[in-house]
Order: C-alpha cells, then structure tokens, then sequence
C-alpha cells in the first residue's frame, strides 16, 4: 500500500472534535499551468508572480513524486 494521495477532504481537529471538510479532488499542477496558460491566451495578468508560481509547482511536483503520482 503506497502513500496516500496528496489531495482530497481535509481532516480538522479542534478542541478534540473532528470535522470532514469536503475538496474537489482536482490535480493542482493542472489547474496551476492551466489558469497561467489561459492568461495568455487571453493576454491577461497571470494569476500569481510567475517566481513564485513556480516555486509552487514544484513544491506541489514533489508531493506527487513522493506518493508515486508521477
């Protein structure tokens, strides 16, 4: 059994109590590049500074690595 995924509903705990906090399970790299790509194409402002977009990528790339996504 692998690691577990790197998305999907939050677990919060507070004060002992539990709550499921229900995500869409998305790909963030994908939404990521797609939202810069799509700013392009519509020559507007790209969502976020581009240094730190990537820095972002690669942080969410290594997430994945980790749990064997790619």
């Amino acid at each position: 059994m692998g690691l577990p995924k790197p998305y999907g509903d939050l677990i919060v705990e507070i004060e002992g109590k539990k709550e499921i906090v229900k995500t869409e399970k998305i790909n963030a790299v994908k939404e990521e590049i797609k939202g810069f790509l799509n700013s392009i194409i519509q020559d507007k402002e790209v969502p976020m500074d581009p240094q730190i977009a990537l820095r972002d990528l690669r942080a969410v790339r290594d997430i994945y690595r980790s749990c064997g996504e790619f």
